[in-house]
């Protein structure tokens, strides 16, 4: 700011009998991802801080060094507030690490916005931001938007007291959002030459249906121990079209006598891996019961997750598969 400006068995008649919950079928789910500088519940920012640096770097600049996780920073009276979040910076004040505080000054911001690999109808993506006294915005390295002069002569126009909207374009999978903020010269007292960074924002995204498919779309599917069974499933849009591509996915069985992530099985062409169709779209695991240490009369959740966000896909209905 410069001057005074500032910006989550059963047992049959001995018959020893295994089962296994997951999912049969369940509705395509609208989902929102929102992020921001600093959740006023507490934890810590996510956000990756970079700098100070006396000159203007690009995003790329192997000046900028290693990040640290950003801090609260101090707020100025007169700076505006966004609901849910707080100012952020490198440290509380602007020089409390030695930094200059009169001179100009630039930091970069990074915040890693990650949706599922299997999202699409990707939509309204958009960040509210303000910064003291100037910010670039950029997602994935393409520029989005500038308020005030981040580079070349600054003029003070008191930027840092108007929040912009900025639209995002995001993709399915990881995404990259950053911030250049500049601080421009002022005074030597850090609360009247303060400097932040204000955020927050939202995308909304569906993710597919999964539909298991025979034997296992019916329920208690009964299997002799040591049996394999072929789990089949398609991923479907909520418009009822089948996904036709492969999809980064992994299917997941968690239970008794199993590791705490359980048995996590990733696409492949391996016997042992999901295998996709490209001819049915379907996705197969022969599961050979034999091979892993289960535990007989327990129950074990089988569930489809996204390979990227490792959120569930489907989960609203359940069957069993028993192995006698």
């Amino acid at each position: 700011m410069g001057g005074r400006t500032m910006k989550r068995i059963i047992a049959l008649c001995g018959t020893v009998i295994l089962v296994l919950a997951f999912s049969l079928t369940a509705a395509a789910k609208q989902k929102s991802a929102a992020f921001a500088s600093l959740s006023e519940s507490g934890g810590g920012s996510k956000v990756k801080v970079f700098g100070p640096l006396t000159s203007y770097y690009p995003l790329d600049a192997s000046a900028w060094g290693d990040g640290k996780n950003a801090v609260e920073a101090w707020k100025h009276p007169d700076w505006p507030t966004l609901t849910g979040t707080k100012w952020i910076s490198n440290t509380y004040k602007i020089g409390d690490d030695g930094s200059p505080v009169a001179t100009d000054t630039w930091r970069r911001f990074a915040l890693e916005v990650m949706l599922p690999c299997t999202a699409y109808n990707v939509r309204d993506g958009s960040v509210d931001a303000t910064a003291d006294n100037a910010e670039e915005v950029y997602l994935n390295g393409d520029l989005v938007g500038t308020d005030g002069e981040v580079q070349g002569v600054a003029t003070d126009n008191f930027e840092w007291n108007t929040i912009q909207t900025y639209p995002l374009a995001f993709e399915p999978g990881r995404n990259l959002l950053e911030f250049i903020v500049r601080n421009y010269p002022g005074g030597d007292n850090p609360e009247n030459n303060p400097t932040g960074l204000l955020f927050a924002g939202s995308v909304f995204y569906e993710v597919p249906d999964v539909t298991w498919l025979p034997p296992l779309s019916r329920k208690n599917y009964e299997l002799k121990y040591g049996a394999t069974a072929s789990i089949k499933f398609q991923l479907f849009r909520s418009d009822h079209t089948v996904i036709k591509e492969a999809q980064e996915v992994q299917m997941v069985i968690t239970g008794a006598g199993l590791p705490p992530e359980g048995l996590v099985f990733s696409l492949g062409t391996d016997s042992n891996n999901l295998r996709f169709n490209a001819k049915t779209f379907r996705y197969v695991l022969t599961f050979k019961s034999k091979d892993y240490p289960l535990v007989k009369n327990s129950s074990y959740l089988i569930k489809v997750i996204d390979a990227c966000s490792k959120e569930e896909l489907g989960g609203d209905f359940a069957t069993t598969l028993v192995i006698r």
